[in-house]
């Protein structure tokens, strides 16, 4: 039986051998029991004990023994073989509580009962599906690309940036405008409205140099057509500047758009790998517990259980001897 504090644990064995040499004084077979589980609990508190207790441990291994050779000498064979084989059992169900004892120490959280553990797969299953709903479809590769450049640019939007209640809110609108009704597949972010604002530029560019070209034309050929032209285009390009001025706005927005689309994604991808990972740890316990139960409906597990039924009394003996888990987890776990 495994204790935190390795003191408390050696005070356990000595009073447990103190009982034991008084209930079992006419039952040899109960000694001999009690004697060797002492030695074997002893045996692996050692390596845990102060220095100081090393005298007071010795004792114990010393009374141990003697109540071990006064079973034995009293004991016949087939009672001291019949303990042996049950011991045996207790082995071989040991190995799988010694694993479902590691898996329970790697647990995201404690573990009361089979229960807990029901609820825990359950609620981490519904968490995962709400965060991969909450995450939407992937970004396309170009627009990892473009967000890859937009992080190089504002190296402030990071991930682990702790975000605030607005810009979570944000986040989620962005998100639902950039994924648009795609229910799968990856999905393109785009960054620039169309027409783009540089496209904007360039048409507004292209009206200045033909209304300059139009009045220089108007002075040198004296053609009134012209003027006509000149303003025409001059009016054309004064339109398009402010298209282009009011698509740069509109474009600075949708950069900054997709970056907290981006930054709350990978939050929740981040929760979402945390999840799986606490989803991975109760599954592994649930695993060990199925072979578990695969043992006790074996015929060793089904022997095994129907001694520990007979005779109650030592079953606590052969657990201390061979047990992977103390009598108050293994009862929890039956």
């Amino acid at each position: 039986m495994t204790h935190a504090d390795p003191r408390s644990a050696l005070e356990s064995i000595e009073r447990a051998l103190e009982e034991a040499a008084q209930r079992f004084a006419q039952a040899p077979g109960g000694l001999w029991l009690a004697g060797a589980a002492a030695i074997e609990a002893a045996h692996r508190l050692l390596p845990r004990l102060e220095p100081t207790e090393a005298a007071r441990l010795e004792a114990l291994l010393a009374r141990a023994q003697r109540l071990r050779d006064q079973g034995e000498a009293r004991a016949s064979a087939h009672e001291i073989a019949a303990l042996m084989e049950w011991i045996t059992l207790a082995r071989e169900r040991a190995a799988h509580e010694d694993a479902l004892g590691a898996a329970m120490q790697r647990a995201p959280g404690p573990l009361a009962s089979r229960t807990d553990l029901e609820a825990a797969v359950e609620g981490l299953g519904a968490e995962l599906a709400s965060l991969s709903r909450d995450a939407g479809p992937a970004p396309s590769p170009r627009t990892e690309a473009a967000i890859a450049s937009l992080r190089a640019q504002h190296p402030e939007a990071e991930a682990d940036a702790p975000l605030d209640d607005a810009a979570i809110a944000r986040g989620r609108e962005a998100l639902r405008a950039l994924s648009g009704a795609a229910s799968s597949g990856p999905v393109e972010w785009p960054l620039t409205p169309f027409p783009s604002s540089a496209a904007a530029l360039a048409l507004a560019a292209l009206m200045a140099a033909l209304a300059t070209a139009s009045l220089v034309a108007v002075s040198l050929l004296t053609q009134p057509l012209l003027l006509g032209v000149a303003t025409g285009a001059s009016v054309v390009g004064g339109l398009v500047l402010v298209v282009a001025l009011a698509r740069r706005r509109s474009e600075r927005s949708r950069r900054l758009q997709v970056l907290e689309a981006w930054r709350l994604r990978a939050r929740i991808l981040r929760k979402h790998d945390e999840a799986r990972a606490q989803l991975a740890a109760w599954s592994e316990i649930g695993r060990v517990l199925g072979q578990l139960d695969a043992y006790r409906r074996s015929e060793g597990g089904v022997a095994l259980e129907a001694r520990d039924h007979r005779l109650p009394a030592l079953a606590p003996w052969v657990r201390r001897m061979a047990g992977g888990l103390d009598d108050e987890t293994a009862r929890r776990f039956e």
